[in-house]
């Protein structure tokens, strides 16, 4: 009824939507119903010709389509980002991801929900205003697998993040936090370092131990207080792995041998 009973129908669609042939539609139209909710066909496809004919009951007097661009030609032409653009809507990232089955579709005030709304919303509106969508996901790779277009949505997710941490021209891009980048390339450098990582360790312990109650760390400073404000942290542990491997099977070792 909203397409054929007004005088005047304007609809506005995404350039990418276009399809070359009809068969193509055809194909992207089955896998849009499979990939949402696993149907052949869905009931809601109406397909329109343009304006009302002469000798027609249905239809508008008049049809106007607006392609709209809002920074998709600028997505493809950054081959980071060129994938997104085959996305079909059909909502199966939205279905499988384990962070919006809990937070739900909209939840960071953004039209588009979901995995690749959170890959879209930052590249359409601003990556600093919409920062938060896209550092949410736990980088599984749910999304990829049930998508039926194969978007890479785990990647753009971390070269959005990367944008994030060390900026970006092309997307006029501000580094969210410089000194969260200086700390990760530190914390590379210790685990590049079996010396640089036991001697982490061993500060960490001293630093920790005003900190830790019933083996918690239940109030944190600098950045870990935003953690502990809400929720208990873990402490480093009295030994690593590779400490307690190092003794415990040095001792299997010595006890096998005296058997």
């Amino acid at each position: 009824m909203s397409t054929t009973m007004p005088k005047v129908h304007i609809a506005l669609m995404g350039m990418e939507r276009v399809t070359a042939t009809l068969a193509e539609h055809d194909m992207l139209l089955r896998l849009l119903t499979r990939g949402a909710a696993a149907q052949k066909v869905s009931t809601y496809v109406s397909f329109l010709g343009g304006p009302r004919q002469p000798g027609e009951t249905d239809g508008p007097e008049e049809f106007h389509l607006v392609v709209i661009d809002n920074g998709r030609m600028k997505m493809l032409a950054d081959p980071r980002f060129r994938e997104v653009l085959s996305c079909i809507r059909c909502g199966g990232c939205l279905n499988i991801c384990p962070v919006y089955g809990r937070i739900g579709g909209h939840a960071y005030n953004g039209p588009y929900p979901g995995p690749i709304g959170a890959v879209v919303m930052p590249l359409f509106q601003g990556v600093n205003q919409h920062a938060d969508l896209c550092r949410g996901e736990s980088l599984c790779g749910a999304c990829k697998d049930i998508c039926p277009v194969n978007n890479d949505l785990p990647r753009m997710l971390s070269e959005l993040r990367h944008m994030l941490a060390y900026g970006d021209e092309t997307w006029e891009v501000e580094p969210v936090d410089r000194s969260e980048a200086r700390a990760f390339k530190a914390w590379s450098a210790a685990m590049s370092s079996r010396i640089a990582y036991n001697l982490l360790v061993k500060a960490g312990r001293l630093a920790q131990a005003p900190f830790v109650k019933d083996g918690a760390l239940s109030k944190g400073v600098g950045p870990l207080a935003k953690w502990t404000a809400t929720r208990d942290f873990p402490p480093v542990a009295k030994k690593t792995f590779a400490e307690r491997w190092k003794t415990d099977h040095a001792k299997r070792l010595n006890e096998t041998d005296h058997d």
